[in-house]
Protein backbone atom coordinates (compact mmCIF):
# COMPACT_ATOMS: atom_id res chain seq x y z
CA UNK A 1 0.00 0.00 0.00
CA UNK A 2 1.35 3.44 -0.90
CA UNK A 3 2.44 5.36 1.89
CA UNK A 4 1.61 9.25 1.84
CA UNK A 5 4.55 11.44 1.51
CA UNK A 6 2.91 13.92 4.77
CA UNK A 7 -0.55 14.84 6.01
CA UNK A 8 -2.88 16.91 3.81
CA UNK A 9 -2.64 20.09 5.90
CA UNK A 10 1.34 20.15 5.48
CA UNK A 11 0.94 19.28 1.67
CA UNK A 12 -1.49 21.68 1.45
CA UNK A 13 1.32 24.21 2.51
CA UNK A 14 4.08 22.56 0.92
CA UNK A 15 2.44 23.07 -2.35
CA UNK A 16 1.02 26.62 -1.53
CA UNK A 17 3.91 28.01 -0.88
CA UNK A 18 5.63 26.69 -3.89
CA UNK A 19 3.48 27.77 -6.12
CA UNK A 20 3.33 31.13 -4.68
CA UNK A 21 6.67 31.23 -5.27
CA UNK A 22 6.47 30.12 -8.79
CA UNK A 23 3.37 32.60 -9.61
CA UNK A 24 6.17 35.70 -8.08
CA UNK A 25 8.57 34.72 -11.05
CA UNK A 26 6.28 34.33 -13.86
CA UNK A 27 6.34 37.36 -15.78
CA UNK A 28 3.23 39.62 -15.29
CA UNK A 29 0.69 38.98 -18.10
CA UNK A 30 1.36 34.54 -17.89
CA UNK A 31 -1.31 32.39 -17.50
CA UNK A 32 -1.72 28.94 -16.20
CA UNK A 33 -3.45 27.33 -13.29
CA UNK A 34 -3.03 26.27 -9.71
CA UNK A 35 -3.61 22.12 -11.11
CA UNK A 36 -1.42 22.97 -14.05
CA UNK A 37 1.25 24.11 -11.85
CA UNK A 38 0.86 21.85 -8.93
CA UNK A 39 1.35 19.00 -11.31
CA UNK A 40 4.08 20.83 -13.03
CA UNK A 41 6.14 20.98 -9.53
CA UNK A 42 5.72 17.43 -8.80
CA UNK A 43 6.19 15.91 -11.72
CA UNK A 44 9.52 17.57 -12.36
CA UNK A 45 10.09 16.25 -8.92
CA UNK A 46 9.39 12.67 -10.35
CA UNK A 47 6.18 12.24 -9.60
CA UNK A 48 3.80 10.22 -11.64
CA UNK A 49 -0.10 11.93 -11.76
CA UNK A 50 -2.87 9.66 -11.28
CA UNK A 51 -6.72 10.87 -11.45
CA UNK A 52 -8.74 8.75 -8.77
CA UNK A 53 -12.05 10.45 -10.31
CA UNK A 54 -14.23 13.01 -9.79
CA UNK A 55 -15.49 12.59 -6.35
CA UNK A 56 -12.31 11.10 -4.46
CA UNK A 57 -9.42 13.91 -6.47
CA UNK A 58 -5.85 13.26 -7.69
CA UNK A 59 -2.66 11.24 -6.62
CA UNK A 60 0.60 11.85 -7.47
CA UNK A 61 3.53 8.79 -6.47
CA UNK A 62 6.70 7.77 -6.90
CA UNK A 63 9.70 5.72 -5.73
CA UNK A 64 8.23 2.67 -4.19
CA UNK A 65 4.80 4.61 -2.84
CA UNK A 66 5.57 7.88 -1.88
CA UNK A 67 2.40 9.40 -2.74
CA UNK A 68 0.78 12.76 -2.19
CA UNK A 69 -3.07 12.20 -2.34
CA UNK A 70 -5.40 15.24 -2.66
CA UNK A 71 -9.11 15.77 -2.86
CA UNK A 72 -11.20 18.40 -4.74
CA UNK A 73 -11.54 20.38 -0.94
CA UNK A 74 -7.54 20.19 -0.66
CA UNK A 75 -7.47 21.89 -4.35
CA UNK A 76 -9.21 24.85 -3.05
CA UNK A 77 -7.68 24.86 -0.06
CA UNK A 78 -4.09 25.28 -2.32
CA UNK A 79 -5.73 27.82 -4.47
CA UNK A 80 -7.34 29.74 -1.02
CA UNK A 81 -4.01 29.34 0.34
CA UNK A 82 -1.49 30.58 -2.42
CA UNK A 83 -3.75 33.45 -2.85
CA UNK A 84 -3.94 34.37 0.83
CA UNK A 85 0.56 34.14 0.30
CA UNK A 86 0.73 36.23 -2.76
CA UNK A 87 -1.70 39.03 -1.15
CA UNK A 88 0.30 42.26 -1.43
CA UNK A 89 2.38 40.94 -4.69
CA UNK A 90 0.26 39.43 -7.06
CA UNK A 91 -3.00 38.92 -8.17
CA UNK A 92 -4.45 35.40 -9.90
CA UNK A 93 -6.87 37.19 -12.23
CA UNK A 94 -10.04 35.31 -13.30
CA UNK A 95 -12.26 38.15 -14.70
CA UNK A 96 -12.45 36.08 -18.03
CA UNK A 97 -15.09 33.91 -16.45
CA UNK A 98 -16.47 36.42 -14.63
CA UNK A 99 -20.52 35.86 -15.27
CA UNK A 100 -19.94 32.06 -16.39
CA UNK A 101 -20.68 29.06 -15.51
CA UNK A 102 -16.97 27.05 -16.71
CA UNK A 103 -15.97 25.31 -13.90
CA UNK A 104 -13.68 24.14 -10.94
CA UNK A 105 -11.42 27.53 -10.10
CA UNK A 106 -8.04 25.46 -9.45
CA UNK A 107 -8.58 24.09 -13.25
CA UNK A 108 -8.98 27.31 -14.57
CA UNK A 109 -6.52 29.90 -16.02
CA UNK A 110 -5.50 32.93 -14.25
CA UNK A 111 -3.20 35.81 -15.49
CA UNK A 112 -0.72 37.22 -13.37
CA UNK A 113 -1.41 40.83 -12.37
CA UNK A 114 1.14 42.88 -10.28
CA UNK A 115 -0.19 45.14 -7.30
CA UNK A 116 0.37 48.41 -7.63
CA UNK A 117 2.50 49.96 -5.04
Amino acid sequence: MAKRETDKREAVKMLSEKIGERIKEMPTGSKSSISRLINGLLTKDGYENIHLGADVGRAWTKDGGKTYILSEDDLFSVLEETKKLLKGSCVLDFSEYKNKIVGLPFNLSFTVKRKNK
